[in-house]
């Protein structure tokens, strides 16, 4: 399994690329503003992109999906070849992203059309298995957010190797997923002390809440940022733009 980082920046950042990774370059995750640009500069293949996961409908998640999806559109009408594409995301994902669409090219356009033809859409439910394809099937559990969020681990051959933690504070659901012992956690810690409202997950709370459990070849990737950091313990890494992460 690859994993090309394209993003690592929260909703308030420093100028960071919006948080979103992609998987074996077809199952995209989450669609933010800026997803177009980082798509590009990491010279990623839209004609590769099978499924595009929407952990929840804010902005810095959602806004760029009208952008992806026009862009998906234009060539396929230019003759390439796309697969259908699967969109998995909370109730109503079909709704919204229509909704969204509208907003961002207006009513008349023929991308709605194109994309009632072209996309199939899953909602989100408590421990339903997704098949994605390479012998990877993901499972969704919700996370402790403002609205409906949802993370996943993916499996190949049976196997946990990778769990997201999209925007979320701490909560011992989370001890479920991580003592599945996956390789490595991607993990929404845009957290601080300083935070006004607690609403993320910090360093802090992986230390003292998650690590006491992980397996010994666990890793927490850090991300959803609010300027780049670094970790001096071990077990934590804070993505940058571009990184690239093999699971084996």
């Amino acid at each position: 399994m690859q994993i090309i980082i394209l993003g690592n920046g929260g909703a308030l950042n420093d100028g960071l690329p919006y948080n979103a990774f992609i998987i074996d370059s077809r199952f995209l995750v989450e669609t933010p503003p800026d997803i177009m640009q980082s798509l590009y500069r990491e010279q990623v293949p839209l004609s590769g992109i099978t499924h595009i996961y929407i952990s929840h409908f804010h902005g810095d998640h959602f806004f760029g999906f009208p952008f992806l999806a026009l862009r998906l559109f234009y060539d396929t009408m230019r003759g390439a070849v796309s697969p259908r594409i699967k969109i998995i995301g909370p109730e109503h994902i079909r709704e919204k992203t229509a909704e969204l669409c509208r907003l961002g090219v207006g009513e008349e356009h023929p991308l709605h059309g194109w994309m009632h033809e072209t996309m199939d859409f899953i909602e989100t439910a408590e421990n339903k298995n997704i098949d994605i394809g390479n012998n990877i099937r993901i499972t969704l559990f919700p996370m402790d957010h403002m609205i409906a969020t949802w993370g996943f681990t993916a499996y190949q051959n049976g196997r946990a190797l990778l769990s997201y933690f999209a925007d979320t504070l701490w909560n011992d659901a989370l001890l479920q997923q991580i003592r599945l012992h996956p390789k490595i956690i991607i993990a929404d810690m845009n957290g601080e002390p300083s935070d006004p409202i607690q609403v993320h997950l910090s360093e802090e709370d992986i230390v003292t809440r998650a690590l006491p459990f992980c397996g010994e070849e666990t890793v927490f990737y850090g991300t959803h940022l609010k300027q780049q950091k670094q970790s001096a313990h071990l077990k934590i890494h804070y993505v940058v733009p571009g990184e690239v992460v093999e699971i084996a």
